[in-house]
């Protein structure tokens, strides 16, 4: 779909009720419904005729995709995707559908990916020259900086010990070179949340012999659901939109964010497919022999990989369809974590705002971030709508009590517990 036009006009500015009404394709119970607030809720059950799918067991590939398909967006913003590949191997996953999420059209697509893992084609085996060759290139010059290789190692001892990938010698696996055995930089940036971020620069393209060799990226044959990504664009209109169109001092809206932790690692591909997202372990000491090189294997999405977004949307996208199926529902249960967004501290400060008698919500996502808004203050809608983002988030990445995962809880602690999850007006959360 093309950028809509601003012209600065009256008769072309579209107004925000307007934008609202063009960009929010959603499910249409979502679409800042304004509901009656009595002292407990009377909505019956229903969020199975929200997320029903076809059973299928009668459906043909064709039904299947377009089922899929009709999961993330309408008719006139649906691009085509390729036909999805039968995936090789099985693999753990940290993403699978249960519970409520189970009901929705796209489970069997997100089954497929926590059985399988995500499927990949990045382009023709590359010759063991070409591979010792990107070998003897290794990291990013950032990812050798001393703090920057310090980070690295700890995060990639984490991600063995969490199980996300494997490091191996190449002396060892040389004479029995793994066919997709591909390796691209690993580089080191500096983020405002951790001392570094690990980036995969997928698209690097090596010199070798002369010739300009294909990235991973760039030979990558596209197979992920790029439907999955058409809500991304229009996530922050959407807020814009709901507070301009229900703009009230009296009554402001209050605003709540769960991050997943590890979002894109969550995701498994299968363990043929890992060898095409290979990367040099730098070492502190300089490596004088080829057959002495590390190389970490991930068992994972890598951020880097231009197939990730659109495989990680279909699961987060899917998560927020069930995020507001739940908020309809009359009870649920509760949440361990639902202290931390409902607190003595955050309803003293809102001791000003009262229960409101009409309101709006609002849950939307940006990748791996969870938004829910509101504009009732009530503490027993706030500890609902909280328990509906929670319950939503590990439908489909469970935590690791279901997983048998080491790891951490999907739904970041270390942000939660810096106050991410508090439901804040705008004021308090732009401080």
């Amino acid at each position: 779909m093309p950028d809509p036009e601003w012209e600065i006009s009256e008769d072309t500015v579209p107004s925000t009720s307007e934008l609202q009404e063009t960009h929010s394709v959603h499910s249409d119970t979502q679409n800042q419904s304004v509901q009656s607030h009595p002292d407990k809720p009377t909505a019956t059950p229903h969020y199975q005729e929200m997320l029903t799918r076809q059973s299928n067991l009668a459906m043909t590939k064709e039904e299947q995709h377009a089922a899929i398909r009709q999961a993330f967006t309408n008719t006139d913003t649906m691009p085509q995707e390729t036909e999805l590949k039968e995936a090789i191997g099985k693999i753990p996953s940290l993403v699978m559908p249960r519970n409520e999420a189970r009901l929705h059209v796209a489970a069997d697509l997100i089954d497929a990916y926590s059985t399988n893992g995500c499927p990949t084609d990045c382009g023709p085996d590359w010759t063991q020259a070409h591979v010792e060759a990107a070998l003897h290139k290794g990291p990013h010059s950032s990812a050798n900086a001393p703090d920057a290789l310090q980070a690295l190692h700890t995060e990639t001892e984490e991600k063995q010990a969490n199980g996300y990938a494997k490091v191996i010698r190449y002396g060892d696996i040389k004479n029995n070179m793994p066919k997709k055995l591909k390796i691209s930089p690993v580089a080191m940036i500096p983020h405002k949340s951790r001392s570094f971020r690990t980036i995969l620069d997928l698209s690097f393209r090596l010199h070798h012999f002369g010739k300009l060799m294909e990235s991973v990226n760039s030979a990558t044959v596209k197979q992920a659901p790029a439907e999955s990504m058409v809500q991304l664009g229009y996530c922050v209109q959407r807020l814009v939109a709901l507070l301009a169109d229900n703009y009230d001092p009296s009554q402001p809206f209050l605003f709540s964010k769960l991050d997943i932790k590890d979002g894109f690692w969550r995701m498994a591909v299968s363990e043929e497919d890992a060898w095409n997202f290979c990367y040099v372990l730098p070492q502190e000491q300089p490596v004088t022999r080829t057959d002495d090189i590390l190389i970490v294997v991930p068992s994972c999405l890598q951020m880097g990989w231009c197939e990730s977004p659109p495989f990680f949307c279909a699961a987060s996208e899917t998560a927020r369809d069930v995020i507001d199926a739940l908020l309809h529902e009359v009870t649920l249960p509760a949440h361990p974590f639902e202290d931390k967004m409902v607190t003595e501290a955050n309803e003293s400060a809102m001791s000003r705002l009262h229960a409101a008698a009409a309101f709006v919500n609002l849950v939307e996502v940006f990748v791996d971030d969870f938004i829910g808004a509101t504009n009732n203050s009530d503490r027993t809608h706030l500890q609902h709508f909280s328990r509906a983002m929670l319950h939503g988030v590990h439908s489909i990445f469970p935590p690791p009590a279901v997983t048998g995962h080491h790891g951490q809880d999907p739904i970041s602690q270390k942000k939660m517990d810096q106050g991410e999850g508090i439901w804040s007006t705008t004021k308090e959360i732009l401080g």
